[in-house]
């Protein structure tokens, strides 16, 4: 009757379910875990049980997943997650930036994220095809999560990209 593991809730949860208890160990390995299923610059939607595969439709996870790791070191000062890590982190910022498989890319006149197809943002509600609250264009919330995003790589040592992808602005 529960629901399967979410990617996106899992990374909001963090902070309150472990980090705020004391599991640091616990937060530790959740975001590890979730980290060995990004593909293609995205975290899984829905997390994989069992035989099923996992499900990528979500402009916001990976996102999430950048907040989570900051709070993560914030409180447990594991900073070898974050070099561990480091490559994973930068390429889903690239692959944002060259647009994913989801058609979440970067608008070069103003360095925000667009999300294109529907249904990809916490918001979204429909009820069969129809969408009920479109979050197409550049919805607020995902780009407040992509430029902490970008921050944070470049505060965590990939100081590189953040010129690379706001030269032009």
């Amino acid at each position: 009757p529960w629901p399967p593991d979410l990617g996106r809730d899992a990374m909001i949860a963090i902070e309150g379910l472990t980090l705020a208890t004391g599991r640091i160990a616990e937060a530790g390995y959740v975001l590890r875990t979730f980290a060995n299923s990004v593909r293609d610059g995205l975290m899984p939607t829905v997390f994989p049980e069992g035989e099923s595969e996992a499900i990528y439709a979500s402009a916001d996870s990976s996102l999430w997943f950048f907040h989570a790791l900051e709070r993560y070191v914030a409180v447990s000062g594991d900073h070898h997650t974050v070099a561990q890590l480091m490559p994973m982190l930068r390429e889903i910022i690239e692959l944002h930036m060259a647009g994913t498989q989801l058609g979440i890319t970067v608008d070069e006149r103003d360095a925000l994220l667009i999300a294109t197809a529907p249904r990809l943002t916490w918001m979204d509600a429909w009820q069969g095809d129809v969408v009920a609250t479109p979050r197409r264009g550049k919805p607020v919330e995902i780009n407040a999560l992509w430029h902490n995003a970008v921050r944070l790589l470049a505060e965590w040592g990939e100081a590189g990209l953040y010129p690379m992808l706001f030269h032009r602005y």
